[in-house]
Order: C-alpha cells, then structure tokens, then sequence
C-alpha cells in the first residue's frame, strides 16, 4: 500500500512491529498463523483506510488543542524575535527613519500654520478659492495620514507593503494636481461627487481638458495623470512596479524590494529595500503639501516650501547610505 504521509508510515511501521511480535512470539506454528490472519483481517485496506482517517482526526484535534493552550507563549517567543529585529532595524536605519518621520512632521506643521492664516486673512482672492482650499486641505489630510502608515510599514520591515501604500499616496497627489491646476470649478465637482459612486471620475470632466468629452465616456485615471504639469515618465516605471507589487504578478512575486536574492523568499520583516518606499512617498508628500501651501502663497508658505524640498535631500542621503552599504557587501 503506497504512502501518504508520516501518518501513513507510523501505522506500517506500527503493523510491521506487531508481524515481528507474533512471529517471535515462540508459540506454535498453527498459533502463530492464526493470530497473523487475525491481524491481516484488522488491517484490510478499508479498515487501513478507516485507522488512518481516525488517527488524522485525533491528531488535528490534539494538535488544535495544543496551540490553543501554548499561543500566548508562542506569540511571547516570537515577540522576541520581533524585538531583535526591530533593535538591529532601528542600528541600521535610525537616523533615516528620523529624517522620514521629520518630514512628516514638518508638513503637518506648515499646513496646521497655513490654515490659520487663511482663517484670519482679509485678502481678496480666499473667497474665490475656498473649495479648492476645502478639498486640498482633505486630501493634503489623506495624504499625511498615509505617509504615517509608510512610516509604520518601513521602521516594520515591510518595504513591499510600505511600496504598495506609495501606490496609493500617488494617486492621490495626481488628484490633488489636478485639480490644483484646474481651480475651483473642479474643486467644486469633486467634492459634490462625494457618495455618488463616481466609478468613471465624472468630476474631472469640469476641466478644460476634459470638456469635449463625450457625455457617457469615463475619465481614467490614466488619462487625468497625463494631464498635470508632473513629469509622468519619471514616474510610470515605478507606479508600474506598485501595482505589480499589489497584484499577484510574477514580478511582484519574485522581484521582491525586501529580497536581494530571487532564491530568497520573504514571509516577514526585512531590513532590505525600505529607501525606495522612503524615498518616493518623502517625494509626494512634498509635492501634494507644496500645492496645499501655494493656493494663495504667503511668505511663510514660500519659506516652508523651500525647507521641505531642501529636506527631501537629508532623506535620500540618510537612506541610500545605508542601502549602498548592502550592495557593497
């Protein structure tokens, strides 16, 4: 009878033990027989087959039982393991996790200063940009929230679900230019397309761009990305990548950031790869809090849009330091 597991070989052997048994028993001949097709009937291939059943059953339930009592000191075992790793994490990239952190805190601060201002100001042109400050105030909001969850993914170890979140800050900024460089009218439908399941961006079509549009067709997010003043090329490679990463491809399989080797198959924390999430989403939160800040500029804003483009240069050198130290090994 062919094999189907440790299970399966632990009952032959078992059967095979109690051959041997009878046979050295030392009793007669005829005894011995009768006792060897005793056995034979109990192990039938059905009756095999129903031991077998029987014993999988008692050993889950075993097992099952087992984990329920010893999870806490499972979790308290790997929680240590947890710490070490975040310890060598924190060796190895503390200085950069500072400055990415930094970064967040920097925007969230000149935005906080930004809306005061606009709050107290008598000047002309807040009362024709209201909306637009309304939804880039949100989605600056949105954005800074996101850059925080990157943050907790990276200083984790977690460079593809820190990428993949990048995926989502960048759609984000893309909307947020968009309609910073089409004004209030778009401002204004893209807030009124709040609970209507706006699936084919209907919003959009309040811009120039977009005007000639059929009545029915969709607005794509492809088609709004082609229509900002951000540099689309320099982006496709690596949005192309996020979406691989999100999806079950091949590439995003294999061609793992927090693998340096294919062969290497990653099912948890990593220090490798956390630059490029850190670096691209330092990069849109500057961008989409640049465009927050220069709705209606002052001298603050001119001054803290200046500081955070400057910052963006501590956190590529902090990072890829520490990234061109890995390759070098």
């Amino acid at each position: 009878m062919e094999s189907m597991g440790w299970v399966s070989d632990m009952l032959h052997e078992y059967i095979l033990k109690r051959y041997n048994e009878i046979i050295d028993s030392g009793k007669d001949d005829e005894i011995i027989k009768r006792e060897i097709e005793k056995l034979n009937e109990k192990i039938s291939e059905d009756n095999f087959i129903s031991v077998y059943k029987e014993m999988l059953d008692k050993i889950s339930d075993d097992t099952f039982e087992f984990f329920k009592t010893t999870m806490f000191q499972k979790i308290y075992e790997t929680q240590a393991e947890v710490n070490e790793f975040l310890a060598r994490m924190q060796q190895l990239w503390g200085k950069a996790l500072v400055s990415f952190k930094s970064l967040y805190i920097i925007c969230l601060e000149a935005a906080e200063r930004y809306g005061e201002y606009l709050e107290k100001t008598n000047r002309e042109d807040k009362e024709t940009n209201k909306f637009l400050f309304y939804v880039l105030r949100a989605l600056h909001g949105r954005a800074c929230q996101q850059f925080l969850e990157i943050y907790c993914l990276i200083s984790n170890g977690f460079a593809d679900g820190a990428y993949a979140r990048w995926r989502s800050l960048y759609e984000l900024v893309v909307i947020a230019t968009f309609i910073s460089e089409n004004g209030e009218d778009v401002a204004i439908a893209y807030m009124n397309s709040y609970g209507k399941d706006d699936r084919k961006n209907s919003w959009a079509k309040s811009a120039q761009c977009f005007s000639n549009l059929p009545k029915k067709a969709a607005v794509t997010f492809e088609m709004i990305k082609n229509n900002i003043s951000m540099k689309n090329e320099l982006w496709r490679k690596h949005y192309s990548l996020s979406n691989k990463i999100v999806h079950s491809s091949a590439d995003g399989t294999f061609g793992r950031l927090s693998s340096l080797d294919m062969n290497v198959i990653p099912a948890g924390r990593s220090n490798y790869g956390i630059e490029v999430p850190a670096e691209h989403a330092a990069i849109m939160l500057a961008i989409i809090t640049t465009e927050f800040l220069n709705i209606i500029p002052n001298d603050d804003s001119i001054i803290q849009t200046k500081i955070i483009n400057k910052w963006l240069d501590v956190i590529r050198e902090e990072f890829f330091s520490v990234a061109d130290g890995f390759i070098e090994k």
